[in-house]
């Protein structure tokens, strides 16, 4: 870049932030997962999905609201595997977590785990990483490919320099 040269900057589908060509390079570049480690592309994510994919309340079977919802669902994972070990099962986002689970087998899965943390609290941790390398799977393999249409209209941003 020439000396003296401001960066062009590129606004996130919210408005809410601001981007530089490079890290937009990144983003597209980067793996699927970047949206489960990196807070600001989850945030922009679900900025995209609202503008390009948004869904009624009453509709929430619908594919796009379940990639949002693996999404906070294993945001809730992490937050209570963050919480100290005495902590967890008095949480109150188990029933936010259940209500979000991919299907009705992990939701007893985790309700099964969460019942035997008392005599043995590594099978909850133990089933909530499993629970989410399967969602970060799911969301990795999604057939209508939402995250990769996150990526295409990043591009299109590049392309309207």
């Amino acid at each position: 870049m020439a000396e003296g040269r401001t960066p062009k900057l590129f606004r996130c589908f919210c408005g809410c932030s601001e981007l530089c060509e490079q890290e937009i390079k990144d983003i597209v570049m980067g793996r699927t997962d970047l949206v489960f480690t990196d807070a600001r592309v989850k945030q922009m994510f679900r900025a995209y999905m609202a503008q390009f994919h948004p869904n009624h309340h009453t509709r929430s079977h619908r594919p796009g609201q379940m990639v949002l919802r693996h999404l906070l669902a294993f945001d809730i994972c992490k937050e209570i595997l963050e919480m100290p070990p005495e902590e967890r099962k008095d949480s109150d986002r188990w029933e936010e977590l259940l209500n979000n689970c991919a299907n009705y087998s992990y939701e007893k899965m985790i309700e099964k785990a969460k019942a035997s943390m008392d005599p043995n609290p590594d099978t909850l941790v133990e089933c909530l990483n499993v629970y989410m390398a399967d969602v970060k799977r799911m969301f990795s393999e999604d057939p209508h490919n939402y995250y990769e249409h996150f990526k295409e209209e990043l591009l299109k941003k590049l392309q309207q320099k």
